[in-house]
Parts: C-alpha cells; structure tokens; sequence
C-alpha cells in the first residue's frame, strides 16, 4: 500500500516541483473542479483520521495539502474573472 501511496504523490507532483501549465475553464467546469478537489479533500481528512501508520498519514497530509493548493488556485481564478 505504500507504494501505490508513493506513486500517488508522485504523480500530484509532491516533489517541490512546479509546472507551468495554462488552459481555459469554462465557469462550469471549473465548479465541477472545486466540487471534486473539496470532496477529495474530505476523504483523505477521514483517511488521515483512520490511518496508524506515521508514514502513510504523512503522505496523506501532503496530498490533502495538495488539493488545497489546487482548490485555492482555481478558487482565485474564478474570482478574477
């Protein structure tokens, strides 16, 4: 399970690496975005809750972290428009 968990984060991009990356949203669709991202959020909220084990509840702390991160961004792009 750790190791599914490692590729996870892996493929979020929880390296400190940044990509710049640009595309067009329309306003519905990035609703449908926010909605996903904060129900993913909530999940691994209960999971980090749920889990014994230190190092798989950090990797879950990074990714709920993540999601944040993502939340935030399309949360401020909306309101620039």
């Amino acid at each position: 399970m750790r190791k599914k968990s490692q590729n996870r984060r892996s493929r979020l991009g929880l390296k400190d690496q940044e990509v710049s990356m640009q595309f067009d949203l329309s306003p519905s669709e990035v609703d449908l975005l926010v909605g996903l991202l904060d129900n993913e959020v909530g999940k691994r909220l209960v999971e980090i809750r749920r889990t014994d084990t230190r190092d798989y509840r950090n990797g879950l702390r990074q990714e709920e972290a993540a999601l944040e991160r993502l939340l935030r961004k399309l949360k401020e792009a909306k309101t620039a428009v």
